[in-house]
């Protein structure tokens, strides 16, 4: 039986170029949720979600550690 390929690899972010990364989407879920934050660029929405949806889960975590009676920060 022969190996499995491997899959095919997605393009990073190192794949867009300039003009592609600054390139300004649409946001219109954050309307009433991020006032202000209904549009922005690529890049700038990458940072958003990878670094803000992080730290929001690192928040819930270190609510429920406290709850817990335990102390420190997670990382």
């Amino acid at each position: 039986m022969p190996a499995p390929s491997a899959p095919a690899s997605t393009p990073g972010l190192d794949a867009l170029t300039p003009e592609d990364a600054a390139a300004e989407i649409a946001l219109p879920f954050f309307t009433d949720v991020y006032p202000g934050y209904d549009r922005m660029s690529r890049l700038e929405a990458v940072a958003f979600f990878g670094i803000g949806h992080v730290a929001e889960h690192l928040g819930e975590a270190q609510l429920v550690k406290g709850l817990m009676g335990l102390q420190g920060a997670l990382l």
